[in-house]
């Protein structure tokens, strides 16, 4: 993401981890990260968003090399990130019971 190739690609990854963390962990207490919010994951989330729409700039290496990502393969992507983070919402979170009883599982295989 930093060096600006196959842009908005990576910051539409970014977006997709940003929106798990902020939805999955964080939702529900205060915004500030000194209570336990979501003040990072959305910050972060709206850099990369700003990166996405600004595009790879003049000194990207998409500039260079001339690449430019067709829109089928960003809205691929971005609907593939989107169904991720659904994914990821909807799977239940491994609770110290579960996460030793899958531990013994491993075990006794």
């Amino acid at each position: 993401m930093a060096l600006g190739f196959l842009n908005p690609l990576g910051p539409i990854a970014v977006m997709a981890a940003m929106a798990t963390a902020w939805l999955k962990t964080h939702w529900g207490k205060p915004i500030w990260a000194t209570a336990g919010g979501g003040e990072l994951p959305a910050t972060y989330l709206t850099i990369a968003l700003a990166l996405a729409l600004a595009g790879p700039g003049a000194y990207s290496l998409d500039a260079p090399l001339s690449v430019r990502v067709p829109g089928v393969v960003i809205a691929v992507v971005a609907i593939g990130a989107a169904a991720g983070v659904i994914a990821a919402l909807a799977w239940p979170p491994k609770t110290a019971g579960r996460a030793r009883e899958a531990e013994r599982r491993d075990r006794a295989a």
